[in-house]
């Protein structure tokens, strides 16, 4: 499959995920705190340790009140924040999820944009940990974003566990992917934990 027939593939993949009926998806709060019973049991997110989170948009599972108790435990936590010079993410430490936020790029709260930046790569002696958002992911740990690219270049070269965050309705059985996506080391759902293979 071509570079061309694998975009097309993904756009049609994306579509798909789109016309999903309302019924489809869960509530994000309860969904989030699903996944966050589920995140809590494992042993990659050991208290005390850093984690690269993210602030929910639309359907992703809402996991503020899991950020929160991770850094009210004393845990490091960096969220992505859009640099309009570069055109990509970077990631802020934050320490107050109330405080520090404000609607950034594309209406997703994001650090304040006077907090420092931290530019990838990312070893894991500074990011223990991802919970990555997505539009789609294969059990085997492919992963469908929106399309920009944005995730791809801000774990290139990352260390640290990679943890797809999703809905089960977003778990698909195929995707094609190319040589620049990252695959994910698990998955994290409101009804399962997948091991990727």
């Amino acid at each position: 499959m071509n570079d061309r027939q694998v975009q097309t593939e993904k756009a049609r993949l994306r579509a798909a995920l789109r016309r999903l009926p309302a019924s489809a998806w869960p509530e994000p709060h309860a969904a989030g705190q699903a996944v966050a019973k589920r995140l809590s049991e494992l042993p990659a997110l050991a208290p005390g340790s850093s984690l690269a989170g993210f602030m929910a948009f639309g359907h992703e599972p809402e996991l503020t009140g899991f950020l929160a108790a991770w850094l009210a435990a004393g845990g490091t936590l960096y969220l992505p924040v859009f640099t309009q010079a570069t055109g990509a993410y970077d990631l802020t430490a934050v320490t107050d999820l109330t405080a520090q936020l404000v609607i950034g790029h594309y209406r997703i709260r994001e650090p304040l944009p006077e907090l420092p930046r931290l530019h990838p790569p990312y070893g894991q002696d500074l990011v223990n940990a991802w919970l990555i958002p997505g539009v789609a992911f294969t059990r085997d740990g492919r992963r469908l974003g929106r399309g920009a690219g944005f995730y791809d270049r801000l774990l290139a070269g990352a260390g640290g566990v990679k943890i797809g965050v999703a809905n089960d309705c977003q778990i698909v059985e195929t995707m094609p992917a190319q040589p620049h996506d990252i695959r994910m080391d698990m998955l994290v759902t409101e009804s399962q934990m997948i091991v990727c293979e």
